[in-house]
């Protein structure tokens, strides 16, 4: 039986439901808070353990007649008051989850990291596997979760737990509009006469299933794997997005120092009004970043090749989840 964590979310519903697919057992931990809409359809064929994986006591009961993990679970949120929550989250969940594999002898841990664990440099722009983490370069508190959350899993690695790491870029699919990387689209509708002169690194929901589920059953462990189909600028995939949903492309390029300002000022009434910005100097610092994550070692790794950016823009559109009309 496999142990899915964050299974409500968009890349963990996906997994789920391939496991399922192929004829897997799967339990999956989830909060009672947690909205199953993602795998309603499969509910069924589930087993279900209500819980956090920050409470060990319902995490020792979740992993029981365990052979394999999927650790997908995690808070992704460019807000700083969300600081502490992201390293606890993150990190001491991920720690929970290295402790208790090891404990009970799971056979594969597959860890769902991101690019944003590989870190930036002012030197190099095109990073890959091999790049190591900068310390002295700016990060954003979810950037920094995420890197000590893999220090948890490489630690568990030497002390014996046969774990692989996977860092995604921005994951596209069909989630829920307002949720996940789906906000992309969101704001490509609602918000898309402007645009600003960057890039995105991005890869298909599906191509991070095939990858996660090759690589659950090969014999690679003690390896990261950067799972990124390319790479577009922020004014195409905003065009192709409004495209599909019968609208014009983007009308306005706006400055990227005027963005800066406007984030700063959006920041500083949210400590007035105690209500989240839609928009953070972290999350334009991630945005802006000239930086290309080569993600070419999972293709001759486990034989997956990536699907083409323009055909998964083009699904996601057209399967999107509640979206508004």
């Amino acid at each position: 039986m496999i142990l899915v964590t964050g299974a409500t979310g968009l890349i963990g519903s996906f997994i789920t439901h391939e496991l399922i697919q192929q004829g897997y057992k799967v339990r999956i931990l989830t909060r009672s808070s947690n909205n199953l809409t993602l795998i309603q359809d499969i509910v069924s064929e589930l087993e279900i353990i209500e819980g956090d994986i920050l409470d060990v006591y319902t995490l020792q009961k979740a992993f029981e007649n365990i052979d394999s993990v999927i650790h997908t679970a995690a808070l992704v949120s460019f807000n700083p008051k969300d600081s502490k929550q992201l390293m606890k989250t993150n990190v001491e969940g991920t720690a929970n989850m290295v402790n208790l594999s090891l404990d009970f002898n799971i056979k594969k841990f597959i860890h769902i990291s991101s690019i944003a664990a590989i870190g930036s440099t002012s030197t190099n722009s095109n990073l890959d596997e091999t790049s190591k983490w900068n310390p002295d370069e700016p990060h954003s508190n979810y950037a920094f979760s995420k890197h000590k959350s893999e220090l948890e899993v490489w630690r568990g690695i030497e002390e014996g737990l046969p774990a692989t790491i996977i860092n995604p870029s921005v994951v596209l699919g069909p989630a829920s509009y307002q949720k996940s990387s789906a906000k992309i689209f969101a704001q490509a509708i609602e918000k898309g006469i402007f645009t600003i002169n960057s890039f995105v690194n991005v890869v298909d929901v599906r191509d991070v299933t095939t990858s996660v589920i090759k690589l659950l059953t090969s014999n690679i462990i003690g390896e990261r794997f950067i799972l990124n189909a390319g790479i577009i600028s922020y004014t195409d995939l905003i065009s192709e997005i409004r495209k599909h949903n019968g609208l014009n492309k983007p009308k306005y390029t706006v400055p990227l120092w005027l963005i800066k300002i406007y984030a700063k000022v959006r920041q500083l009434i949210s400590a007035i009004t105690f209500k989240p910005s839609e928009i953070t100097t972290d999350s334009i610092r991630s945005l802006t970043k000239p930086t290309h994550y080569n993600g070419a070692k999972i293709t001759h790794s486990v034989n997956m090749e990536y699907k083409p950016i323009l055909e998964t823009l083009a699904w996601c559109c057209k399967n999107i989840v509640d979206k508004k009309q």
